[in-house]
């Protein structure tokens, strides 16, 4: 699957080593925004979402992880998806934070400003993910890059809901 059969393929192979390392840091920053924002935020539910999104970020990084070794030892790799229950829902009207850290927000604009940035990280992800999985041609890697794409966009839709919820406009 992996094989290098000449020139043409060790260098799609480094290129696509390059662009995991890549993925791999984009899901490290993603992490550690994540446990930051846990750390730092007062409200009991935000602390647990924003926990549960850098856990997710760890979990992406150890798929691309193995897959990176996987390419670089020349072994086939199968991308099995999973379920995560922990995954935030956009079925509620706030996914992350309590209705009671909604009232007390007016002053304290850290929590929005996490969301928007956890926003802008999301939707960068969701972007670089959708164009590689467009441009391989490597059906797991394809579904691999998919799911991911999908998962960042969840994320998105989970922080752009609950902006619109701390924001009154829900």
């Amino acid at each position: 699957m992996f094989e290098s059969k000449g020139k043409d393929t060790m260098q799609k192979t480094a290129e696509l080593l390059n662009v995991l390392k890549k993925a791999i840091k984009v899901e490290m920053d993603g992490y550690h925004f994540y446990q930051a924002a846990a750390a730092r935020t007062r409200d009991p539910k935000g602390k647990a979402a924003f926990r549960s999104l850098a856990q997710d970020e760890l979990d992406h990084k150890n798929v691309l992880e193995g897959l990176h070794q996987a390419i670089k030892n020349k072994l086939d790799f199968k991308f099995r998806q999973k379920r995560d229950k922990r995954r935030p829902t956009t079925r509620s009207r706030s996914p992350i934070f309590s209705p009671e850290f909604k009232k007390k927000i007016k002053d304290d604009h850290f929590e929005l400003s996490v969301l928007r940035i956890g926003q802008l990280l999301e939707r960068n992800s969701m972007e670089f993910y959708s164009q590689h999985a467009k441009s391989s041609r490597q059906r797991d890697l394809k579904s691999l890059f998919n799911f991911l794409a999908k998962w960042e966009k969840d994320h998105l839709k989970a922080l752009n809901q609950q902006e619109r919820f701390l924001k009154g406009k829900f």
